[in-house]
């Protein structure tokens, strides 16, 4: 250890402090000292904090100030930052078009990187991750697709319709064909989900028939008229 040229505040142990460290107000040498510090100053914390320092010198909060941390760049500086932000980003970054609803949206050069910028939203996530999880058809499902076979009606499976969902059958030109499980689809957050997406799908004038699973296993199917309506 240096020759002490200090001594603690609190217990008197000797210290050695640097140069401009011996321009501080206060010395301690543990933790111990520096809660009894707290003790003896009950002021300490707080002052010298409405005091401006550094860049900040000779002004005041009291005074109506507004202290700054960090030296303040001159408006040169932020034009060329903002230059230099236009070029990396501007020129570098491309318009992708997302793999749900084909949206097209700026993608930044560090997006691009890590591999992201594939969707416009958290729907589209959501309805992408749905496509890559679902693995098999429900037994309901089963029963309607056999049923669609039997009749000969044309239809798509799993088809995204304007990014807002995903029917289990899509019959041209407009029908969304669902068939809703009793359970899940009787949860009141999954039912209010539902009627949003039927909202928001008639709204794009797509007609939506949704089947319950107990309708389906007794039997219940959709009116064939409603296939040849245009």
């Amino acid at each position: 250890m240096r020759n002490p040229n200090i001594k603690c505040e609190i217990c008197g142990k000797p210290l050695y402090r640097r140069p401009f460290e011996l321009k501080k107000a206060k010395h301690i040498c543990c933790k111990d000292c520096r809660s009894e510090l707290y003790k003896k100053y009950k002021n300490y914390n707080t002052e010298g904090l409405r005091r401006g320092q550094g860049w900040n010198k000779g002004m005041s909060k009291a005074n109506g100030d507004e202290l700054k941390y960090g030296k303040p760049r001159s408006q040169k500086t932020k034009d060329l930052i903002s230059k230099r932000l236009k070029e990396v980003l501007v020129k570098n970054g491309v318009y992708i078009a997302c793999e749900i609803c084909s949206k097209k949206r700026y993608v930044f050069p560090s997006d691009i990187k890590r591999g992201n910028g594939r969707f416009c939203s958290k729907r589209c996530i959501a309805i992408a991750n749905n496509l890559i999880q679902k693995e098999s058809d429900t037994d309901i499902e089963v029963i309607i697709e056999n049923w669609l076979k039997e009749k000969k009606i044309d239809y798509e499976k799993q088809k995204q319709i304007n990014g807002i969902s995903i029917p289990d059958f899509f019959i041209k030109p407009n029908l969304c064909l669902y068939c809703d499980g009793d359970y899940w689809h009787s949860i009141p957050k999954v039912q209010k989900r539902d009627i949003w997406i039927n909202g928001q799908l008639e709204k794009f004038n797509y007609r939506v028939i949704r089947i319950k699973g107990s309708d389906i296993k007794r039997g219940m199917r959709p009116d064939e008229s409603i296939f040849n309506r245009r």
